[in-house]
Formats: C-alpha cells, structure tokens, sequence
C-alpha cells in the first residue's frame, strides 16, 4: 500500500521515508552484512524518492539520509561527488551536515577542517546562527583533535570581540 501512495502521491515525503523504514524493518540488524545490506536498501529507495518529483531533490531530510545511507557503501570519489550535488540544494543544515562530514573523514588535519569551515562559512551569506554552529563544530574538533587550549582560545578571541 506504501507503493502505491508513493506511485500516487510522489512529492509525499514521508510516504517515502515510511516506505523506507518498512523496508528496512526486513532486515534484522544483527543479520550478517545487515550494514550494508540497509545501506544498500535505503540508497534504493531514496535514489528513486529524490528522482520521484522535482520538489523531492530539495528535500533535506531525503538527501541527508542518502547521503548518510551511501557513506557506507559509496567510493570515496562518488560519496565527494554526491555531496557537491547537494550543496548545490543549498540551505544550512545541508552546510552543518556537509561540515560534519568532512571532520569525519578529514584528510589534511586541522588544516582540512579549517579551509571546509572557511567554505561553509562563505556559503552561510548573513546567518549569523548557522555561522555560530560553524564555530562550535571546529571548536569541538579542535578539542576532539587533542587542542583544547586552541579550542579556549578560540571561545576567548571571539569572546573579545
């Protein structure tokens, strides 16, 4: 019945992610490769959920969750490329989670958190609250990273001015 309202209704999103979560719900998560077996499943349904309507591709709840879904099995390459299209979309919780994600998987240590900060920073334009949680997250990666003192400093700098 969930197919058909999603055949019926397909810019209904959560049809999709019900459809999604029936679908998984198939897998037990103590199966062997029930990781990438969800994974697998969950790309499916929301690659055809972000294809199944124009106003779908903008949705962030839809494209955060296939992204999340395809860390676990895309390439390095394609999982790079999947994010680019969706900053492409737009909108901050985009940016934060894109932010998150390069801290996950940073290549050049603090310098790499730092340039993808500097760049979600830009793209932020005047959002002075999602440019604070831009703050926040290098500020715990700092900390996370063993700077605690750099971390500090950086509340007091900003503290100052």
């Amino acid at each position: 019945s969930l197919q058909q309202q999603v055949n019926t209704t397909p810019s209904a999103i959560p049809t999709w992610l019900s459809l999604l979560s029936h679908t998984l719900s198939t897998i037990p998560t103590t199966s062997k490769n029930a990781t990438k077996a969800r994974s697998e499943i969950s790309v499916s349904v929301l690659s055809k959920a972000l294809k199944a309507h124009p106003s779908n591709a903008r949705s962030k709840t839809l494209r955060l969750r296939y992204l999340l879904a395809g860390e676990e099995i895309w390439t390095k390459e394609q999982l790079y490329s999947e994010w680019e299209e969706a900053l492409k979309y737009g909108g901050n919780e985009i940016w934060i989670d894109w932010l998150d994600w390069r801290v996950r998987v940073v290549e050049k240590d603090l310098d790499g958190i730092v340039d993808s900060a500097r760049r979600a920073y830009s793209a932020l334009g005047g959002d002075e609250m999602t440019k604070l949680r831009v703050f926040w997250r290098v500020a715990i990666a700092f900390r996370d990273a063993g700077y605690t003192e750099r971390a500090m400093a950086a509340f007091q700098a900003q503290a100052e001015m």
